[in-house]
């Protein structure tokens, strides 16, 4: 008997950011029974990593250009077209807007749809802002990351035929590692990009600079190289280490710095993937006012919410911090209430409960 099929369109290179894409395909092929392919564009400087789970097949699609070019995009599109009217799957998900045009020229319907809106249309453009006005007859779920963002995606595009679930993007399962108190290594963790809207500058501050912090990511632009790399005092930078090192390295910091700037709204309405994992490896959270970060620690009581983005509120929250963890009892508190929100609900499981209601009969 011939499989269900389920094919993802990745707007990202699976294993280097964005793991729930591989994990939303892991549950639909397991629900449906079907098998799974997942297109990711080619990235230059990324090399392939292997160790893929066997619940799915990686196509990565060969470009001439950065994917994330307007010339690397449209190529990208214009082959993982191809590739889906080929395989013509009964479900198609599209990662982004970014991966949205490939449902407008397909030369068929699959039998389900789901849009899966990992960052905000927004930053995309105008063009892409009228592209998602008119996907109605087109997508049968939208899944969103950050409830904001379904309210801002729905008073600028509507998707009033369309039904929507709020998915967090917690991809950790229930049975985690953590590393007592008395064995953390005394120090802080930021993990992502390494640029403007990351607050890079209030690294290079005087101030912090006597706090113990280990910088890991991608360095955004040449002229922050030089001065990451001479940072001589407590801040220290150690380069770029994929998601599975990572996770292996951050059990042992106290807390882990999760902060972009609210420059846009991608920016403000963060979901961030880091947020989850640190409260998933029992390191509490360090973090700005994002509405869904600071949702989840003032429910939980799982870590510390700075004031606002200025670098005051920022090298507060980190004194903070250490005070608690000198203290021992409070920080105690917030390592076991990272056990509790992984066990109530920050776990893949109990967000798959939130989508299997919306799931179509294929």
């Amino acid at each position: 008997m011939v499989k269900n099929r389920v094919v993802c369109v990745s707007d990202v290179n699976i294993g280097y950011g964005s793991p729930q894409i591989p994990k939303l395909v892991e549950f639909l092929s397991q629900n449906y029974d079907a098998e799974a392919i997942i297109l990711e564009p080619d990235e230059p400087l990324k090399p392939r990593n292997q160790d893929f789970s066997t619940n799915y097949a990686l196509r990565t699609i060969p470009l001439s250009s950065h994917p994330h070019t307007h010339r690397g995009r449209k190529e990208f599109i214009k082959k993982a077209v191809e590739v889906v009217q080929q395989l013509r799957p009964d479900v198609l998900v599209v990662c982004a807007t970014y991966s949205l045009p490939v449902i407008f020229q397909i030369n068929f319907r699959p039998k389900f749809v789901i849009y899966y809106y990992l960052e905000s249309v927004v930053t995309y453009g105008r063009n892409d802002i009228k592209m998602n006005k008119k996907i109605d007859h087109l997508v049968d779920l939208i899944i969103f990351t950050e409830e904001n963002r379904a309210v801002k995606f729905g008073e600028m595009c509507g998707f009033q035929n369309i039904p929507f679930c709020i998915v967090y993007n917690c991809v950790n399962d229930l049975n985690n590692d953590i590393v007592p108190t008395e064995k953390r290594n005394g120090r802080i963790i930021y993990q992502g990009t390494i640029r403007k809207d990351t607050a890079i500058d209030y690294y290079f501050n005087k101030k912090t600079q006597s706090i113990p912090i280990d910088l890991y990511g991608n360095i955004d632009r040449s002229k922050y190289k030089k001065k990451l790399f001479s940072l001589q005092d407590n801040v220290k930078y150690n380069g770029y280490v994929d998601s599975e090192k990572l996770l292996q390295l951050r059990k042992f910091y106290i807390y882990s710095i999760v902060m972009w700037l609210p420059v846009s709204e991608n920016n403000l309405y963060a979901s961030p993937n880091k947020f989850f994992e640190s409260i998933a490896s029992g390191v509490p959270p360090i973090t700005a006012p994002h509405p869904q970060c600071k949702m989840l620690v003032n429910r939980y009581s799982c870590g510390i919410v700075m004031k606002d983005w200025d670098f005051d509120s920022f090298f507060e929250a980190i004194k903070l911090g250490i005070q608690y963890y000198q203290d021992k009892k409070e920080y105690e508190k917030m390592v076991t209430n990272c056990l509790i929100a992984v066990k109530e609900e920050l776990n893949w499981e109990s967000q798959m409960t939130k989508l299997t209601p919306h799931l179509k009969n294929i």
